[in-house]
């Protein structure tokens, strides 16, 4: 029954996305976006009502049916951008390995949230005021990894301070933790990041 009406939630949010989308004339980079961080956030309620085993279901499930979707063109205000990327099948795929690796609900709702809140506001941001990409970069701004990067420290910070971690061992974990995957993140593209960064982010607070 909780799968079930999970699986509905994410049907709801992809139609709803599309409805948004042709009505607003909203730019498809933009409506992705919002797919991007209103999935994550859905997502990290996922570790309050289901199994590990139940997680990667309905994971497994979802790249199945954004890879379908993108074959076939279901989804305009997910797969219609300029640039070449499978972001959307690796997004459900990354869960997956998340919820894998992760030893608790704290690891789980970090991975996560690193890849809907930064990931994807590091996007909005990028797309939006980043002039030019970093030389050495995967087409990455400056403004839009620092954005990541704050984000992503901030997010650690709430998830160990939470967690009964001291402060400032809390600080300090959290920002090496966002450094490293900012850096991670600079040069992943084709969507990789959607596949590598939640489980980059879960290992880290693990074993930092």
């Amino acid at each position: 029954m909780v799968v079930a009406f999970t699986i509905t939630v994410f049907v709801v949010l992809l139609i709803a996305t599309e409805l948004l989308q042709r009505r607003l004339h909203l730019a498809p980079e933009v409506s992705r976006r919002v797919v991007h961080i209103g999935s994550a956030l859905a997502a990290a309620l996922l570790a309050f009502v289901l199994t590990r085993g139940q997680i990667v279901a309905v994971a497994l499930l979802f790249t199945l049916v954004m890879a379908t979707s993108q074959r076939f063109g279901l989804l305009p205000s997910v797969h219609d951008v300029s640039r070449t990327t499978r972001g959307e099948v690796y997004f459900p795929l990354g869960l997956a390995g998340l919820a894998l690796i992760a030893p608790n609900r704290e690891v789980f709702l970090y991975g996560v949230l690193v890849l809907g809140l930064a990931d994807g506001l590091a996007g909005l941001v990028g797309e939006r005021y980043g002039r030019r990409p970093l030389s050495f970069s995967a087409g990455k701004s400056a403004v839009g990894s620092t954005t990541f990067f704050a984000v992503a420290a901030a997010i650690g910070l709430g998830v160990l301070l939470a967690g009964g971690t001291a402060a400032l061992p809390a600080l300090l974990v959290a920002a090496a933790a966002g450094l490293a995957l900012t850096v991670v993140e600079l040069f992943l593209d084709s969507g990789l990041d959607n596949l590598c960064i939640p489980v980059a982010a879960g290992l880290l607070l693990q074993f930092l």
